[in-house]
């Protein structure tokens, strides 16, 4: 019973991923701009659409086969980094490299047959990228000039997100309770950090040198003897590693003990908050005073988050089988910019 929540849990983590990952140096489009684009990536059928703003009109309906005249792999997870799209591939222990203009292929990694499919992958700096994988505690080190795994490092039980902050690699082990922290400049894991309950996603803080912690809360998996807890939104310092606070989340204070937080999103505008979404509800907490949480949203339902730098909004969405429907929003107030469907189901969607 215990594998079959762990696999549920990851489930609902890649459905608030659903968004690709983008990093601020990518180019900025800014919220003024009357036209832009949306690049949509649906399973059923496989295909990479481009979607024009306002409007959301499909002007490619897959530019990824007219790139390559190959079909669309069916992926978990998309990041873009300087100029490049990395597709982690479903039940595959390959990533493949696109140009994040033309959409073809340029490269490909292959993690090695025992190692896995790819859950997540982060970039520490412009030659290196870390990677964890789906049923392994391991994290693949990849030599990005090259496109090959230069070692493997050692972590957690069942490792489920990563993410870099400075020259630190923090890998979240949601079976363990605890984040490893990897040393970029040894490659070694340095600390191991207890935090709250079931951590499920992680997001770095540049500005501030710290790394932000999600974690499900006690009860969510079903251990036995596992005492029920709240959602918690944790900062530790990067430079100390230690906690700094620890925020409980959650959608109204008599289900505390039972509401399931799909993901969050640290909105790094002009001022700093983050803001972790549940089915139905927004709660936003500042990311400066590491305090006040506080539900902004009753009305935009979820089954994603993402702080989109490109045009400094948060994008929200919420997919079914058949459409899905994007929210933006404000990154300070939280407040509804606009509302717009796609007609289909797409499992990623990247601003660009």
């Amino acid at each position: 019973m215990k594998n079959i929540v762990l696999k549920n849990i990851c489930l609902c983590i890649s459905a608030a991923a659903i968004f690709s990952s983008c990093k601020p140096e990518e180019r900025v489009i800014g919220t003024t701009e009357t036209s832009w684009q949306l690049l949509a990536a649906s399973e059923t059928p496989a295909a990479l659409k481009i979607i024009e703003h306002p409007g959301s009109k499909i002007i490619q309906d897959d530019a990824y086969f007219s790139a390559n005249q190959q079909e669309f792999p069916a992926v978990t997870k998309i990041v873009e980094y300087k100029g490049a799209l990395y597709l982690l591939k479903k039940d595959s222990a390959q990533i493949e490299v696109v140009d994040n203009k033309t959409f073809k292929k340029v490269g490909g990694i292959d993690l090695g047959a025992n190692s896995g499919s790819a859950l997540d992958i982060t970039f520490a700096n412009a030659t290196t990228a870390y990677v964890i994988h789906a049923n392994s505690s391991m994290v693949s080190v990849i030599d990005i000039t090259t496109n090959t795994v230069a070692r493997t490092i050692a972590v957690g039980r069942v490792p489920v997100a990563i993410a870099a902050v400075g020259n630190q690699v923090y890998v979240a082990n949601q079976d363990d309770n605890t984040v490893s922290v990897i040393d970029t400049r040894t490659n070694i894991v340095e600390a191991t950090l207890p935090v709250h309950t079931a951590p499920m996603a992680l997001q770095g803080h540049p500005e501030q040198n710290e790394m932000l912690v999600l974690s499900l809360g006690g009860g969510k998996l079903l251990k036995e003897g596992e005492a029920k807890s709240p959602a918690r939104l944790t900062f530790i310092d990067a430079a100390t590693r230690q906690t700094i606070s620890s925020v409980s989340v959650f959608e109204v204070a008599k289900d505390s003990l039972i509401g399931v937080p799909i993901g969050f999103a640290l909105a790094q505008s002009a001022y700093p908050y983050a803001f972790v979404a549940f089915k139905k509800s927004l709660i936003r907490v500042d990311a400066r005073r590491h305090n006040s949480a506080k539900v902004i949203q009753r009305t935009i339902p979820a089954s994603g988050i993402v702080y989109n730098f490109k045009r400094n909004e948060l994008f929200i969405s919420n997919r079914d089988a058949a459409s899905t429907q994007v929210t933006t929003a404000d990154p300070v107030s939280g407040d509804k910019r606009s509302t717009f469907t796609l007609p289909f189901s797409a499992n990623y969607l990247l601003p660009f």
